[in-house]
């Protein structure tokens, strides 16, 4: 597990040694920094379910002001202490140890501009959609969600939903949903 781009390109991150934690692809983390780099610059980036929390740290690299990490696992939030401390951006990331449902219903999300949920593979269709919708409650009409799940579910019946607009992109046995509000 590797930084793609932007600051400490190349350099290799330390990863959990858990086995429900899953990284993401790095096709599947190209595409989405692709897509958000003209706008990322001074950016508030949520990376929710973190894992190692190499997407929020990709998104530091990648020029975003802040970057919040939710994980409740310990190991995994000293693993995210540890890949944050070697890109010596701590000052820029606040790592939350907490379940990321509690949060959600403590914390207010409107000032994030990216938010990135990467759910356990094994949380049903029902468990996704009930926290995308907590966060869509919650976040501001300009901001970007983005959602990594299993290739198994099929999320299209989202597009049909108003007031926002869904899009989603295969990559293998993963998808990646982006959920913006119709503007």
């Amino acid at each position: 597990m590797r930084i793609l781009s932007g600051l400490n390109r190349g350099e290799k991150l330390f990863s959990p040694v858990s086995s429900h934690v899953r990284p993401t692809k790095n096709m599947v983390k190209a595409a989405m920094f692709n897509f958000i780099r003209p706008t990322i610059q001074d950016s508030y980036f949520l990376d929710l379910f973190s894992g190692s929390g190499a997407i929020g740290i990709q998104a530091l690299c990648e020029g975003a002001k802040h970057v919040f990490f939710v994980e409740k696992n310990s190991q995994c939030v000293e693993v995210i202490k540890k890949n944050i401390q070697k890109i010596e951006m701590l000052e820029k990331a606040t790592i939350i140890k907490a379940k990321v449902e509690f949060y959600i219903k403590h914390h207010e999300l409107g000032m994030f501009d990216f938010i990135y949920m990467d759910p356990p593979y094994f949380y049903s269709i029902e468990q996704y959609c009930e926290i995308m919708e907590s966060v869509l409650k919650q976040m501001k009409k300009t901001a970007l969600l983005f959602l990594e799940y299993t290739a198994d579910y099929d999320l299209s019946f989202l597009s049909l939903a108003d007031p926002i607009k869904f899009k989603e992109s295969r990559y293998g046995n993963t998808k990646l949903g982006q959920v913006a509000f119709k503007q």
